[in-house]
């Protein structure tokens, strides 16, 4: 689990430097790892769960083009943050290095299933920039749209209906946001509207108290797409 980590963070870190096929092909080797331990462990009826913290992490990738930013002006924008990972015992902020204490060296209690959705979501997100790089109007361009799609409702089924939590409606809404974008370039106005209003109720139903700064390209998109947004929820 320790090296998946460390791929995670480092595919960030590439996204940041605007290297976004390295990204992809990083993000595809901690996905194809996660699996390779997913059969190791499947016959594990118990486990101990030893979470790792969720911190988003700004990317700067999607800025490196000024062109592509103007001519994009009337689409949704890519949510510029991603879920990286770092470990309360031994890091306090997002690293690109496998740092393991005494505590983590032996990693085997940390449970796959806490860190698939965010290594289908950041794999989409590197599958959706450089699908957007290549061009929606080219096969290699659709082929890398249409997996960021399929990784992101992979993402939105894993994180469930009941009462989520803060991280987990940023994730909800992070893939409402992107696939918005996605279906938008893609001419589908019909299930981008509806992928928008998705977002809007998620919003609408979080308290005043806790919605969030890093949100605001949320709200940017709802009205460039002419959705508008539901009043949140009161404290």
């Amino acid at each position: 689990m320790n090296e998946i980590i460390a791929l995670n963070n480092s595919a960030i870190a590439n996204l940041q430097l605007g290297n976004v096929y390295d990204a992809c092909n990083i993000m595809t080797i901690a996905s194809n790892l996660l699996l390779c331990t997913n059969d190791v462990q499947k016959n594990q009826i118990k486990r101990k769960h030893r979470d790792c913290t969720i911190s988003w992490t700004k990317i700067l990738c999607c800025d490196r083009d000024p062109t592509k930013a103007i001519a994009q002006c009337e689409s949704p924008t890519v949510y510029t943050y991603a879920p990286t990972f770092v470990k309360p015992c031994c890091q306090k902020d997002f690293s690109t290095k496998n740092y393991c204490c005494t505590q983590c060296e032996n990693d085997s209690d940390i449970c796959p299933s806490n860190l698939a959705p965010v290594l289908w979501y950041n794999l989409g997100l590197c599958c959706q920039l450089f699908g957007s790089d290549l061009g929606q109007n080219t096969k290699e361009g659709l082929y890398y749209l249409n997996q960021a799609s399929l990784l992101y409702e992979q993402v939105y089924s894993s994180c469930g209906t009941e009462n989520p939590s803060h991280g987990l409606s940023t994730l909800k809404m992070a893939v409402l946001n992107n696939q918005g974008g996605i279906y938008h370039v893609m001419g589908d106005q019909e299930a981008c509207s509806n992928a928008m209003r998705c977002l809007s109720d998620i919003l609408a139903s979080i308290s005043q108290s806790f919605l969030c700064k890093l949100w605001g390209v949320f709200y940017l998109n709802l009205m460039v797409l002419d959705v508008t947004p539901r009043p949140a929820a009161a404290a």
